[in-house]
């Protein structure tokens, strides 16, 4: 009888609504991925404003591309599209590839300056004009480490991020790679 009153129940229509199964949340897009035409990442992010480039590559004091192809990127802090130094000023620099950090304080035309190194990968990475540095020379980074804050250091007309990728010794145009919102 017992056995005959489960069955009975389990074929009996529910008297309450089934609860329904969550479907599995997607993964969001990671915020820095390597792929094969190298790091793809914005090293600058602010809750207070938008990243803007403010000097592209092989432009300007970034000529010649092949020694000096960077981009400066800074915060437009009020929205008129334009760079806002105090917005600007001290923002947190993350890596936009893992790897060993080469840091180079007060060097000349950079400043203050963070070379982030995957021999592996053969990618390379690097920051100029930093206001502070938060990892030494030598020490492993993981991708998304804090390498310091946006300064003004070495031949630099304000405070901005001077950013360079490298593969192979070769100077490669990140445009395409940092994606900054």
């Amino acid at each position: 009888p017992i056995a005959r009153r489960a069955l009975a129940a389990a074929h009996a229509s529910p008297t309450s609504a089934p609860t329904p199964t969550p479907l599995p949340t997607p993964s969001p897009t990671p915020r820095f991925r390597l792929a094969a035409d190298g790091p793809h990442g914005c090293p600058l992010a602010s809750a207070s404003g938008r990243v803007v480039l403010t000097q592209g590559y092989g432009e300007g004091s970034h000529a010649p591309a092949d020694v000096w192809g960077a981009v400066d990127l800074a915060i437009d802090g009020d929205g008129d599209g334009e760079a806002d130094p105090a917005a600007t000023q001290g923002q947190p620099i993350a890596a936009t590839l893992g790897g060993v950090a080469r840091v180079y304080l007060g060097s000349w035309p950079a400043g203050n300056y963070v070379r982030v190194v995957n021999e592996q990968a053969g990618w390379s990475t690097a920051y100029a004009h930093l206001d502070s540095v938060a990892v030494a020379d030598g020490q492993a980074v993981a991708t998304g480490t804090t390498l310091g804050s946006v300064g003004s250091t070495g031949m630099a007309t304000g405070p901005h991020l001077h950013y360079e990728i490298w593969h192979h010794e070769i100077n490669v145009d990140p445009t395409g790679l940092i994606g900054c919102r």
